[in-house]
């Protein structure tokens, strides 16, 4: 994510959040009320605090603002960010709230990409240790990543719904498909014995991957499972 400030502050907020709504783009709404500020502060990185300033002095402390000065100060990447546009662009607080309303939206759907991820792999998990059970051993073979076209590349910067997991080796073994657009790509290898599978995506196509993984064991009766997280803040 580009916006890191916004991101930051939102993330330390905790379970109380100003007034938002979503919205589908970054126009700030006009809003009937006097501009945030007086006086026209010295850079576009003020111009933000003090326009955040009344919308969230409820939720941060004087010293947290200074914090997210510095910081944006720091941040050459916000710029061409929407959000910060938005809130830039702000003619009131009430207008302000509604770009707020944006990030947090964005962050949400972000959570939703990487609900997608442990999700999957708990689908996997399930049939790779049915399938340990059944036949006292793992699908045996390695596939992936699927599909072998990166999500970023593909129109909309989702992966489609591909034929390659009914033409590929394991994934029928494991019945495991998407059915439906996504934002990682998966894999797997075993020999039998134990299993590896992972799911690997750049949610906002900035180069940056994160990979979440699921290991495997069995004692030769039942298998366990376990899945590992990236790092926080990792994409």
């Amino acid at each position: 994510m580009n916006f890191r400030v916004l991101a930051i502050l939102l993330a330390g907020c905790g379970g109380k959040r100003a007034p938002s709504q979503s919205m589908s783009n970054a126009t700030p709404p006009s809003s009937a009320g006097s501009a945030t500020t007086s006086t026209k502060p010295a850079d576009d990185c003020a111009t933000l605090v003090e326009k955040l300033r009344p919308v969230l002095s409820d939720q941060l402390q004087p010293k947290d603002f200074d914090d997210m000065l510095v910081e944006c100060r720091r941040d050459h990447d916000h710029k061409d960010d929407p959000v910060f546009q938005c809130v830039l662009a702000a003619v009131d607080s009430p207008a302000v709230r509604t770009c707020v309303g944006i990030e947090e939206q964005r962050r949400s759907d972000g959570s939703r990409r990487i609900n997608e991820a442990a999700l999957r792999l708990n689908v996997i998990a399930k049939n790779a240790k049915t399938w340990y059970v059944t036949n006292a051993g793992f699908p045996v073979g390695k596939v992936g990543p699927t599909p072998s076209t990166p999500c970023c590349q593909q129109p909309a910067m989702k992966c489609a719904v591909s034929p390659e997991w009914g033409k590929l080796p394991v994934w029928p073994d494991l019945d495991f498909a998407m059915d439906e657009q996504h934002r990682f790509r998966y894999g797997y290898e075993s020999d039998g014995k134990t299993a590896r599978a992972y799911a690997i995506g750049d949610l906002d196509c900035d180069g940056v991957e994160i990979t979440y993984r699921l290991e495997l064991t069995g004692d030769g009766t039942t298998a366990k499972a376990a899945i590992f997280e990236p790092a926080p803040n990792s994409d």
